[in-house]
């Protein structure tokens, strides 16, 4: 299932290193790789394979990097890869000149919403966050419109502010709790003084 999550970043790697080739290669390598990544995602949903728990590292479920993939998750990702393909087909279709980095955005987003939706600790969901914000400053500026850029600039400033809304929440969830796992934070969640609760 760690395949489904890495293999849009391999694209984007490839979209990078062999843009100057013929757009088809990669173009079709990214849309082979968001179909097997959507059949396997309904295949671990129909063969009750799920859930799948991988601990990245041994350093322990408060420091290591923990990946869940349940239900819920392995939906969102199955519906993502098959979204990404519709539009990659959409945008190769409307402008078949369309700039190769509009396709390496596309897959690093994937990559980052995929990241997002499966870690279990709150350092790294911030950091896919992140990564998803950065990716969507750029492809909204895409277009290097004059209302795109005006665009792109409102939505960093709103997202800068996000941010820090969502750093003070995670900083008030470790120093109440003692965890950054997102299932051992909510575990002890309950435990926190109602208002920081409210607050947070």
């Amino acid at each position: 299932m760690i395949f489904t999550v890495i293999s849009p970043l391999f694209i984007a790697v490839l979209i990078g290193v062999f843009y100057r080739e013929k757009k088809i290669l990669w173009l079709g390598l990214a849309s082979i790789v968001l179909i097997a990544n959507a059949a396997f995602c309904l295949y671990a949903l129909l063969s009750n394979m799920l859930p799948i728990v991988y601990h990245v590292g041994d350093w322990g479920p408060n420091l290591g990097i923990t990946l869940i993939f349940d239900n819920l998750r392995v939906v969102l990702m199955l519906l993502w890869n098959i979204i990404f393909f519709a539009v990659i087909c959409y945008c190769h279709g409307e402008d078949e000149d369309c700039d190769q980095k509009f396709y390496l955005l596309m897959m690093i987003l994937l990559f980052a919403i995929n990241g997002w939706a499966v870690t279990d600790d709150l350092y790294n969901m911030f950091v896919f966050i992140e990564i998803v914000s950065m990716i969507s400053y750029a492809l909204v500026a895409f277009a290097k419109t004059n209302d795109s850029l005006e665009a792109s600039l409102k939505y960093l400033f709103t997202g800068i502010i996000s941010s820090l809304i969502l750093l003070v929440a995670i900083l008030l969830i470790y120093f109440n709790t003692g965890e950054l796992n997102l299932t051992l934070a909510m575990a002890k969640f309950s435990e926190v003084e109602l208002s920081t609760q409210l607050i947070v």
